[in-house]
């Protein structure tokens, strides 16, 4: 509304400023019944003239500031303090009523996952070198965030009344007190975001006492928090300031640096508690998920935040977070050397230490690029020579680092190498274990004849080769081989080596002793019984065969 008369001629300064102080003044919040607020929107005239009588106050003391001692000019410092008392209630009220409730739902839902949401169970499992034989998922990446994810915690519709109110108090010379009140709203409703997450305050003694199991949903959630606030509120904090402070670069600045410290300190003293934290190799991968995080965040932030004491502090906990990380890593060495394999696995199973130290470094693989960052590479040749060095349980390790990225880790001459090693150990293992079986097979002191000498000695081996090949059936069915290639490769190794021989041996002398007394005694099997039977091995069942079967020419 115009406070020019309708003809267009101007009015006398005094006028033209009672007419704008009355305005004012009705609005004063003194005054009774001017509690209510003031009339916004398209058919509201009441936020629009009072608009226009402070622009025209200040358009006043601004004409006449060079007459400090005209009484229109203490009147017009008066009526504007007036105006700021009101203003700043307007936007205190305005910010609050158009906050926009949040809750888990609408925070994750401006979250993009990942399509394959089984990614996270193949982080891998392994065992920890406790007592209780716990397992614990230890890769867990999180949402990924789309660039152009966002969240308005304003309604939008209310960004225009905020503007007009921020614009005349900054030029009343108000900013503070404007910058105040949506730096402490807006303070409470990022406090409420980080509860939504999960992310509760604390001291560091206060996290350095949680145990493992409770600290790491702890810092599962401070991943998701730190993406979600940096990537997603923080920038939609950053948009409403530029909107809202148009215009008045340093205001918006400072009113964004003092809106979001509170929020990003709490978040960085939980991981600086983290960091600064026991170190033990379960926390590895947790705390290389923290230190990428914080990666990101850190560039993110030293866009948004201009406060020297927020960035330092994001500096110093992403840099104690990879010194933390290195640490670890040192630590798991630590806990691998002072654990003796004492004695070997009584079924031929992997050893618990043995498994626990490959699932381990498969999920190091997935974090090559970030070690690699972290570690030197003497260091890390270092923590693999132990690896590399292992005696026959390395040859257990091959049937995971072949099928795995830890090829690139470990170099295929290491793959190659124990390849080669396992057909040695797999012709040690025959000669130890079937040794008695394949002289059993041989023709001597049978020869070709079919005396009576002759017919004993061969019944004699055929028992004999029954007795040692059940006993190898009974002990070895109990055996474990885990992993199901090796288990059919060292099936097809001993079918190869026994059961041709067999066939011909049969095929020479079967006739001799099954013409004889008792032939069932002796002919229990045929070739293919026992190439059933070796398909029974290394399955971890112990059994026992039962003279069911009967030799058939």
């Amino acid at each position: 509304m115009s406070l020019i008369d309708g003809d267009g001629a101007s009015k006398s300064e005094e006028d033209r400023f009672a007419l704008a102080e009355k305005v004012i003044l009705r609005w004063d919040l003194s005054s009774e019944g001017s509690r209510r607020s003031l009339n916004w929107g398209d058919s509201g005239d009441e936020s629009g003239e009072y608009f226009s009588a402070i622009d025209e106050t200040l358009n006043l003391m601004d004409e006449l500031s060079v007459r400090s001692d005209s009484e229109i000019v203490d009147r017009a410092y008066s009526a504007i303090q007036h105006a700021m008392s009101r203003l700043e209630d307007e936007f205190r009220q305005v910010l609050i009523g158009n906050t926009v409730p949040l809750d888990t739902e609408r925070l994750y839902g401006s979250i993009r996952r990942y399509d394959d949401e089984d990614d996270d169970e193949d982080g891998g499992e392994f065992e920890s070198f406790s007592e209780d034989d716990r397992s614990s998922r230890y890769h867990e990446r999180g949402p990924s965030l789309d660039d152009n994810a966002s969240v308005d915690l304003i309604d939008p519709k209310a960004v225009d009344e905020l503007r007009e109110i921020a614009t005349r108090m900054i030029r009343s010379g108000f900013d503070k007190e404007c910058i105040q009140v949506y730096s402490t709203v807006h303070h409470d409703a990022l406090d409420e975001c980080l509860v939504i997450l999960g992310i509760e305050k604390l001291s560091i003694e206060e996290v350095q006492k949680i145990d493992w199991n409770s600290l790491d949903e702890k810092m599962k959630k401070w991943i998701q928090a730190v993406k979600i606030v940096v990537r997603l509120i923080l920038s939609g904090e950053k948009s409403l300031c530029d909107q809202i402070f148009c215009g008045a670069d340093e205001t918006k600045e400072i009113c964004f640096n003092e809106t979001v410290k509170g929020c990003v300190m709490q978040l960085l003293n939980f991981g600086e508690a983290v960091a600064i934290g026991r170190r033990s190799p379960e926390k590895l991968f947790r705390i290389l998920d923290m230190y990428d995080v914080m990666a990101e965040a850190f560039a993110r932030l030293e866009v948004l935040v201009t406060d020297d004491v927020v960035i330092n502090e994001a500096r110093d906990v992403l840099s104690r977070l990879g010194e933390a990380a290195c640490g670890t890593f040192v630590e798991f060495e630590n806990a691998v050397q002072s654990e003796s394999l004492k004695e070997p696995m009584q079924s031929g199973e992997i050893h618990p230490l043995t498994r626990y130290v490959m699932d381990y470094v498969k999920l190091i693989v997935e974090y090559s690029d970030t070690l690699n960052f972290l570690l030197e590479i003497r260091e890390d040749d270092d923590q693999l020579e132990t690896l590399r060095n292992g005696d026959s349980d390395s040859l257990k390790l091959t049937l995971k680092v072949k099928d795995s990225d830890l090829g690139g880790l470990f170099g295929n001459n290491w793959v190659r190498e124990p390849r080669g090693q396992m057909r040695i150990y797999a012709w040690n293992y025959f000669w130890a274990s079937w040794t008695k079986v394949s002289h059993c097979l041989k023709d001597d002191e049978i020869g070709g004849s079919s005396s009576n000498a002759s017919r004993v000695a061969l019944k004699e081996k055929i028992k004999n080769f029954n007795t040692y090949f059940e006993e190898i059936y009974r002990v070895q069915t109990a055996w474990k081989v885990p992993d199901a290639k090796l288990r059919k490769e060292l099936r097809i190794f001993i079918s190869k080596k026994v059961i041709p021989d067999y066939r011909s041996f049969m095929g020479r002398f079967g006739n001799q002793v099954e013409s004889g007394r008792h032939a069932g005694n002796y002919m229990k099997y045929t070739a293919d019984d026992l190439e059933n039977y070796l398909l029974d091995l290394f399955e971890g069942s112990p059994r026992v065969l039962h003279e069911e079967k009967k030799y058939i020419g």
